[in-house]
């Protein structure tokens, strides 16, 4: 399972719908990567400016 963080709300709600929809997602980090099922998407609301939690179950 890879976890990572994002201040973009429009890549929080991606992976969101991708969440909810049960489609796999994608992301590129430090050059690799990344695909497989959305397994939750977390707001850290104690972070300004706000940022979100992605985990993602390679597969």
């Amino acid at each position: 399972m890879q976890t990572f963080e994002t201040t973009e709300f429009i890549e929080a709600r991606r992976f969101r719908f991708a969440q909810l929809s049960g489609r796999q997602a994608s992301v590129t980090l430090s050059g690799l990567t990344v695909a497989g099922i959305v397994h939750s998407v977390l707001e850290d609301v104690s972070s300004t400016p706000k940022k979100w939690i992605i985990k993602i179950a390679s597969r």
